[in-house]
């Protein structure tokens, strides 16, 4: 690849439940020679586990792979710092409100996940949280 020229590319991961693109940016980007670009991707994990996974960048017009990256993951139990008792009845849908204040001093990008989706379900999934926000 000359200087001025092009390429169209997309990543590939091999495990796309903890190595993947999130949905804005899972498309084509063009990249240039000697040009730095910035291609996202996120790790997610929801188990403590090690794992290999492979990470390809592949140029879409001539299938040619450019690199392919290696990311050992390495995911821990995260700390339980809260628990919420909810009152319900049964047989029947309650809804909750729940305050959550994000106690850091940069904005995060949170996601809450019931453990029992069946019988609860979250409403928000994800929320970016200015540091010391509080969402209601």
């Amino acid at each position: 690849m000359t200087e001025n020229n092009a390429r169209t590319v997309k990543l590939y991961s091999s495990d796309h439940n903890i190595l993947f693109c999130p949905k804005e940016y899972d498309k084509s980007t063009i990249i240039q020679a000697n040009v730095e670009a910035e291609l996202k991707y996120c790790i997610y994990s929801k188990k403590e586990q090690n794992e290999e996974i492979v990470l390809t960048c592949v140029d879409i017009n001539n299938k040619q792979i450019l690199q392919s990256w290696l990311v050992r993951v390495f995911t821990e139990k995260p700390l339980i710092t809260k628990f919420i008792k909810l009152d319900c009845k049964t047989n029947r849908v309650n809804y909750v409100k729940y305050e959550f204040e994000n106690e850091f001093n940069k904005s995060l990008v949170y996601k809450f996940e019931s453990m029992y989706p069946i019988s609860l379900k979250v409403k928000t999934i994800s929320l970016i949280i200015f540091s010391f926000w509080k969402i209601i």
